[in-house]
C-alpha cells in the first residue's frame, strides 16, 4: 500500500511517521517547505493542557501526551516543558465549572487556588478579587518548531519519502487509485490520501467543508521587572477565560513572553494574508497582558502572523471524503489542535491502515454539516 499525504505541518508529518512505523510506503507533499512560516505549525510554543470544559478533549490528552513523550524519547531533544498551567476566572463561570467536571470525570489531578495561593505559585501573575484559579501540573507548552523537525526526522528515517516545494492542484479519484494532479502538471497516482493541509483543504477540497481561516497574531513583550518570576520555573502557561488572552513563560529562544488572544481574527485568504503586524491588536493585547502580569512593558520584541481553520464548532474534522474509501481528512483544528497532531496522524494512519479504532471518532466526522 502506498499512501499520499498533502501538507507536512505537524498533522501531516504526525500522520507520515505513523505510517512508516507501520512499515507503509508513504509520499508526504507540502507546499512550502516544511515548518514554513506560511502555515500553522511554525513558531517556538503552542500550549499542552488536559484543561478542556470537554470531557471528550481532556480523555483525548491522556493518548496525546503518550505519543508526545514517545517522540521526545526518540528524538532525545526537549519537545515538552511542564511549567503546568493556570485557567483563570471567576469560580462560576461556566466554562471554569465545566472545567472542574471534565478533570474530574477523568480523573486528572487539579487544584484551585485562591489569589494568594496563585501568588505563591507564580508570583508574576495577578488575579483580580473575583477571580480562582485552576492550575493543573501537567500543562505546560510544546515546543512547536522542534516537534515538527523531530516528527519529519521520525517519518524519514523510518522510512517516508517527503518532498517540499510541491503543490498538488488537484486530486483525482477512480475505483483503483487517487492521483495527485501538480503545479507543473505532472501527476502520480496512489492507493490512499490523507489531506492535512491546513488552511489550504477548502481550496484542495471546495464546497465540503464549512471552514473559516483566520488571521491570528501572537506577541513577544519585554519584561519590566522581576525577570526570575517569568522563567518557566515560576511562570505556568495561564488562559484567561474572560478575554480569552493566553500567554507563556520566557521560552529560552525569544527574549520576551509570548501573549495573544484567542478570539478569531480576521478572515482571509490563505494565499494573500497580511503578515505586518497590527499595531492596535498590540496595543489591546498589552492592556490585557499588562492586568494579569503588572511586570510586563507594552514594547514588543517580536511577532508572529499565523492562521486558525475553523469549523463552526471548533471540533476536529476527521473523516473519509464523502463516498470515498482512499481519501481521509485531518482538518479544523480551530487553533487548539497542534496538542493532538500526534494522536490525530495516529487517527489517520490507523483510519487508512483499515485497523479498528480505539476511540470513537463519529463526533468528528463530517456528517454534522449540512452545507
Amino acid at each position: 500500500m502506498h499512501t499520499a499525504v498533502i501538507g507536512l505541518g505537524a498533522a501531516g508529518v504526525s500522520t507520515c511517521r505513523q505510517l512508516a512505523l507501520r512499515g507503509h510506503k508513504v509520499s508526504g507533499f507540502e507546499q512550502f517547505t516544511v515548518g514554513s512560516y506560511r502555515a500553522s505549525s511554525f513558531g517556538e510554543s503552542r500550549i499542552i493542557r488536559y484543561t478542556y470544559p470537554d470531557a471528550l478533549y481532556t480523555g483525548l490528552m491522556a493518548r496525546s501526551y503518550a505519543l508526545w513523550r514517545d517522540i521526545q524519547a526518540r528524538a532525545d531533544v526537549e519537545l515538552l516543558v511542564q511549567t503546568g498551567i493556570l485557567i483563570i476566572g471567576p469560580e462560576h463561570l461556566a466554562d471554569m465549572r465545566q472545567m472542574v467536571t471534565s478533570l474530574q470525570a477523568c480523573g486528572v489531578n487539579y487544584q484551585i487556588l485562591t489569589a494568594e495561593e496563585c501568588r505563591a505559585v507564580a508570583p508574576a501573575i495577578h488575579l483580580r478579587h473575583d477571580e480562582v484559579a485552576i492550575f493543573q501540573q501537567d500543562g505546560g507548552f510544546l515546543r512547536a518548531t522542534s516537534c515538527v523537525r523531530a516528527l519529519t526526522k521520525q517519518a524519514v528515517d523510518g522510512g517516508a519519502l517527503l518532498l517540499e516545494n510541491m503543490l498538488v492542484r488537484h486530486i483525482e479519484e477512480s475505483s483503483s487509485c487517487v492521483t495527485l494532479v501538480f503545479e507543473d502538471g505532472s501527476n502520480e497516482s496512489f492507493d490512499n490520501l490523507v489531506v492535512a493541509a491546513g488552511p489550504w483543504v477548502g481550496k484542495l477540497l471546495p464546497g465540503l467543508m464549512p471552514l473559516t481561516v483566520t488571521r491570528q497574531e501572537v506577541a513577544y513583550f519585554k519584561i519590566g521587572t522581576d525577570r526570575a518570576d517569568f522563567m518557566p520555573a515560576r511562570l505556568p502557561v495561564w488562559i484567561d477565560l474572560r478575554s480569552l488572552v493566553y500567554g507563556f513563560p520566557l521560552d529560552g529562544v525569544i527574549d520576551g513572553v509570548k501573549v495573544a488572544s484567542h478570539i478569531s481574527g480576521a478572515t482571509v485568504d490563505p494565499d494573500s494574508i497580511v503578515r505586518e503586524p497590527d499595531y492596535l491588536y498590540q496595543q489591546t493585547v498589552a492592556l490585557e497582558a499588562q492586568r494579569r502580569l503588572p511586570a510586563l512593558t507594552d514594547r514588543v520584541v517580536k511577532s508572529q502572523v499565523c492562521m486558525y481553520t475553523n469549523t463552526p464548532d471548533e471540533d476536529f474534522i476527521l473523516d473519509w471524503f464523502p463516498g470515498s474509501h482512499r481519501i481521509f481528512i485531518v482538518s479544523g483544528c480551530s487553533g487548539h489542535g497542534f496538542k493532538f497532531t500526534p494522536l490525530l496522524g495516529e487517527i489517520a494512519a490507523a483510519s487508512v491502515c483499515e485497523e479498528d479504532l480505539k476511540i470513537d471518532i463519529s463526533r468528528f466526522s463530517l456528517s454534522r454539516f449540512s452545507i
